[in-house]
């Protein structure tokens, strides 16, 4: 079997090479090389002379000629040039001097014979590293990219410290902009910024939450953003609201620029298959209004924090601020300003709520929050009104229940934990399952202080809510019978029929409420009766003279 070499010197094989790789290069960001020659032999022995990764570096192109280098150094950006000097179409001195004369400091250690020493003079003269002579010597050339390797090394340090402080400058400039600093010279420093390559035609802002399981999603949404540098004129890490929890993930603000933020949806879709594609999990994109000047980006941050709000109801999917989005927005935020008077069906949504929790009917306690799920984000966006909505349920379905002295201990001397508790719930999900859990709990332990038996837990409801709005239809629902069938196994245990019963009941609490001093009118409200004329009728009938007659009789 042949053996490899190249002017005499064994080269590794592939499967040696790769376990050096792995020994030794693992971890280490390899400086990329681009060798221009015009002879082929020299640059197919270049690669295999000696294990380039062993050194930390890594042939990235080859170019034949001048002209075909300079065009791979603008396409590939290498770190190190290994480059001949004497070749067809643009010399090596020729093609050097061009890319400093535009400004590149690439390195480059040359290729030269004794005979052009005064040509490598000349391109020592033109900053280049160092020179290496032909035939090549494979220590030679090992010592060059040692001298090489130290020199990438620390400009790379360099370049990092000076990269991230101007990146720090960059994002600082930036956030200032987008909420809406007055010092009028933040856009001139601004535009000043060639990183930037402002003005731009149009301006708008997005925030970009993601919360995956894979541990790379602050990296993937950098890689992702970085990808589309003719749409996103800037990305950095930044908070859109304010923290809930310190584990939460911070969100990622960046400005869509031109077409891009005139017409953003494509490019936006485009960024989520990607980061679903990296990670698997689907984000949260929130874009504002665009805006033409850089001075007024504030407006369109503004807009953007507002509908990221969205992300406490839904956790993934794109939502883009247009004018028709104004009004309903502003609607949405002006009418949950304050408490909200409740309506008729809301009304009877919480009683029905009560009954199913004292009831213990968990299937209609489940479905009656999903309803209540849809009434309240119907009018609410922001995170802390929907908060305080399902707060003020679970404290009016508590107060409703009837409770007595051990149970109201129990469940109302912990106001302050489930304050906390709901405060710190992340989105609608979590407060919803957490409310839901204790509604479950509560009646769960109710049930167990309640008499058993259909009729007789009916019976026990009735005495302690007589007060409430009852209907034989709504109770027959929550303990899963047919309300004529109700009706008559009513009638056939007490001997009354349902609504007589419940009538009954009634008016033998006003008896002792009107016994107890209380006007009619406040009697017949504290029993359950909104008509005062109906409970007179109802009070004569049963008593044999009206509510006020008896009330005299008893002086």
């Amino acid at each position: 079997m042949a053996q490899n070499t190249v002017y005499g010197s064994k080269v590794c094989s592939t499967k040696e090479r790769k376990w050096k790789s792995g020994c030794r290069g693992e971890g280490r960001k390899m400086f990329k090389t681009l060798v221009i020659d015009d002879e082929p032999l020299i640059r197919e022995g270049l690669k295999t002379i000696i294990d380039w990764t062993e050194q930390g570096f890594e042939i990235c192109g080859e170019a034949a000629n001048g002209r075909e280098g300079l065009a791979k150094v603008h396409a590939l950006q290498p770190d190190l040039l290994i480059l001949d000097l004497e070749m067809p179409v643009i010399g090596g001195l020729e093609l050097l001097a061009e890319l400093r004369k535009v400004g590149n400091k690439v390195q480059v250690l040359i290729l030269t014979g004794y005979s052009e020493f005064a040509y490598a003079q000349k391109a020592i003269n033109l900053g280049v590293l160092g020179y290496i002579l032909k035939p090549i010597d494979e220590e030679e050339l090992i010592r060059e990219l040692k001298k090489a390797h130290l020199l990438l090394t620390q400009e790379r340090k360099e370049r990092t410290t000076d990269d991230s402080t101007l990146a720090l400058a960059i994002d600082k400039l930036i956030e200032e902009l987008c909420w809406g600093n007055s010092d009028p010279g933040l856009s001139a420093r601004a535009l000043r910024i060639s990183q930037l390559q402002l003005p731009w035609e149009m301006y708008r802002v997005c925030l970009l939450a993601l919360e995956g399981r894979s541990g790379r999603e602050k990296k993937a949404c950098r890689e992702v953003l970085s990808a589309y540098p003719e749409a996103v004129g800037h990305f950095a890490v930044t908070r859109a609201l304010p923290p809930i929890k310190a584990s939460r993930p911070e969100e990622m603000l960046f400005l869509l620029k031109d077409q891009a933020a005139a017409d953003p949806h494509r490019i936006l879709h485009r960024i989520s298959e990607d980061l679903h594609r990296l990670t698997g999990a689907d984000p949260f994109i929130a874009g504002g209004m665009e805006v033409t000047e850089l001075g007024q980006v504030w407006r369109s941050h503004r807009q953007a924090r507002k509908v990221f709000q969205q992300r406490f109801i839904t956790s993934a999917g794109i939502f883009v601020y247009s004018e028709h989005d104004e009004g309903s927005i502003s609607a949405k935020s002006n009418s949950s300003s304050k408490a909200e008077p409740v309506t008729r069906g809301e009304e009877e949504l919480l009683e029905r709520l009560c009954m199913a929790v004292d009831l213990n009917n968990k299937t209609m306690i489940n479905d009656l929050l999903l309803t209540v799920q849809a009434k309240i984000t119907a009018r609410n966006t922001v995170p802390e009104k929907i908060k305080g909505a399902y707060l003020r349920l679970f404290l009016v379905t508590l107060e409703n229940l009837e409770l007595n002295e051990e149970e109201k201990k129990q469940w109302t001397g912990a106001d302050r934990a489930i304050l906390d508790e709901v405060y710190n719930c992340e989105n609608l999900q979590r407060l919803h399952e957490y409310l839901r859990n204790k509604l479950l709990m509560l009646s769960d332990c109710l049930v167990q202080s309640r008499p058993d038996g259909v009729i007789r837990r009916i019976i026990d409801y009735v005495q302690r809510n007589y007060h409430h709005r009852i209907k034989l239809e709504n109770l027959a629902q929550l303990v899963n019978y047919n309300p004529a069938y109700l009706g008559k196994f009513f009638k056939n245990h007490t001997g009354l029929s349902f609504q007589a019963y419940l009538e009954q009941v009634r008016l033998t609490q006003g008896e002792k409420l009107l016994q107890a001093g209380l006007k009619v009118g406040d009697v017949a409200r504290k029993v359950g009766y909104k008509d005062p004329d109906y409970f007179n009728l109802l009070f004569k009938k049963r008593y044999g003279v009206s509510p006020s007659i008896y009330k005299k009789s008893l002086k």
